[in-house]
């Protein structure tokens, strides 16, 4: 549950060659005369990224052994518990808009390996298809209408910017569609409507059919 990050001396106590990384046992002096109780060492842990549920764990420093130069003095073990506690993070990206459960403004044929690299969250992020069904291929291309799962209950609809049909790409197919939409002979609805917002207005025009059609041939 814990990384063990450093341990260092304190107060003029000394850890130098008195180290074993192989067995933990360790040997700390110090070159003064101890009159008074003080801090002899620190020891810094970090929780591993794979704990996901509040959990608790005990450090604990066993057979200690002090001396005055003359006997051994035995101590008791020092234990500690600590209590990890997750703190949940919302998800937030400098690449894509998260707003209102939707993550949009995603580029075409970007694969979840790609997509995971540009959001920020503590989480652990699961691809799903339209029908909640669960993705396990990382490099599959996310497309309008997948659900990304964060954690273990929070879901965002995902929207590529120009891909109504949802197969994670702009084509003729998205350009088809769009035109049907705006003849109103197949109304675009939730998250296709969205995508097919190519400038982002909140609104489907002609402005996005044109800005789709100059995608299509590689003129914007």
């Amino acid at each position: 549950m814990l990384e063990r990050l450093d341990i260092t001396g304190t107060n003029g106590w000394s850890l130098e060659n008195g180290f074993n990384e192989s067995n933990l046992k360790f040997v700390i002096d110090n070159d003064d005369y101890i009159t008074e109780n003080s801090t002899i060492f620190k020891m810094k842990f970090k929780v591993k990224e794979d704990i996901t549920e509040n959990i608790s764990t005990i450090v604990k420093i066993k057979d200690i052994i002090a001396t005055n130069s003359m006997i051994d003095i035995e101590s008791n073990d020092a234990i500690l518990e600590i209590n990890i506690e997750q703190v949940y993070r919302e998800l937030t990206s400098d690449v894509y808009t998260v707003e209102d459960s939707e993550v949009s403004r995603i580029v075409e044929k970007t694969t979840f390996t790609t997509f995971k690299t540009n959001v920020d969250t503590n989480q652990t992020l699961t691809l799903k298809d339209k029908d909640g069904n669960v993705i396990s291929d990382e490099n599959t291309i996310v497309g309008t209408g997948m659900i990304l799962q964060v954690g273990a209950d929070k879901e965002y609809t995902l929207i590529v910017t120009g891909d109504t049909d949802g197969n994670g790409e702009v084509t003729v197919t998205d350009l088809a569609q769009i035109k049907l939409h705006l003849i109103e002979k197949e109304i675009l609805t939730g998250s296709a409507y969205k995508a097919a917002d190519m400038n982002n207005s909140k609104d489907v025009t002609i402005t996005d059919l044109a800005q789709i059609k100059l995608f299509i041939i590689g003129a914007k």
